[in-house]
């Protein structure tokens, strides 16, 4: 689609507020059908000719509003932008039959507002979720572009912990260079597990990988904590080793399905297993 917007975060965020303004004008609409109708047993004349007038005056509010969301909705590209418009058209009617004195014609076309109102909301939501599945897809291209930076520098930190390891089994103290190695490795983590969760962040809609990426940034926070007390030795390695492997896993899949050319399924990822191992 050639769009105005072609940031397609912003897209789904625009599209969004549209949503949620027609679903506004719904409800007007629906108060405005309400009170024409209690309109219609008030015997007096001189008062339902007053009333009616007021509506009219709200009726117009609501179309000038509905205009201006249209025009945002045609820029935008949306579908919907007609369905909104042909309910401007009906809300323009309504206002012109409140002002001949009519209700019943009033009436009408305030349902047929309602009736491309609806209309305008299902179109508009199933644009949004178009958007949003490209929105997706855009994500985890992004996503797969860094997988392999991230295993590459769990892998660092890996044989770092496995050198410092080795050197204090050489000597059996802590000296301030190697303290000093530890504490940076220690960071060094931390500001990995940052990233992968940021990531994680990225992709919520895409309830698997965003769920496995959790819980690589979780094993990741557990190695830190270890890497805090000095404890680089098996166990340590097998939190970063698990929160490589976990990340390998996502990019082997997605490589899978982009391969097969299939969507990303929305679905929960099997809970973490096993407790927190002890350094």
């Amino acid at each position: 689609d050639k769009r105005e917007v072609t940031d397609t975060e912003t897209l789904v965020k625009q599209l969004g507020e549209a949503r949620d303004e027609l679903g506004g004008f719904r409800k007007k609409q629906e108060s405005l059908q309400k009170q024409i109708d209690e309109l219609a047993a008030n015997p007096d004349a001189a008062d339902r000719e007053q009333k009616l007038e007021r509506l009219r005056r709200e009726q117009e509010e609501v179309r000038r509003t509905l205009n201006e969301t249209v025009r945002r909705l045609r820029r935008l590209q949306s579908p919907s932008a007609t369905s909104g418009d042909r309910a401007a058209q009906r809300m323009q009617n309504a206002e012109q039959a409140m002002a001949d004195g009519d209700p019943g014609e009033a009436q009408e076309q305030i349902k047929e507002a309602l009736d491309d109102l609806e209309q305008a909301q299902r179109e508009l939501a199933a644009d949004q979720k178009h958007v949003e599945e490209s929105l997706a897809r855009e994500q985890l291209e992004k996503l797969a572009d860094t997988l392999n930076a991230m295993i590459e520098r769990q892998q660092a930190a890996i044989d770092e912990a496995n050198r410092l390891q080795q050197e204090y089994a050489a000597t059996e103290r802590w000296s301030r260079v190697l303290a000093k190695s530890v504490r940076n490795l220690a960071e060094v983590q931390r500001n990995l597990r940052g990233e992968v969760a940021n990531s994680a962040d990225r992709v919520r809609s895409i309830g698997v990988v965003a769920l496995a990426l959790d819980g690589s940034a979780r094993l990741m926070e557990r190695a830190a904590e270890h890497i805090d007390k000095r404890e680089v030795a098996a166990p340590t390695v097998a939190l970063q080793t698990r929160a490589m492997q976990r990340l390998a896993a996502i990019r082997d899949s997605l490589k899978e399905k982009e391969d097969a050319g299939d969507e990303p399924e929305n679905q929960q990822e099997p809970g973490e297993e096993g407790g927190p191992q002890k350094a």
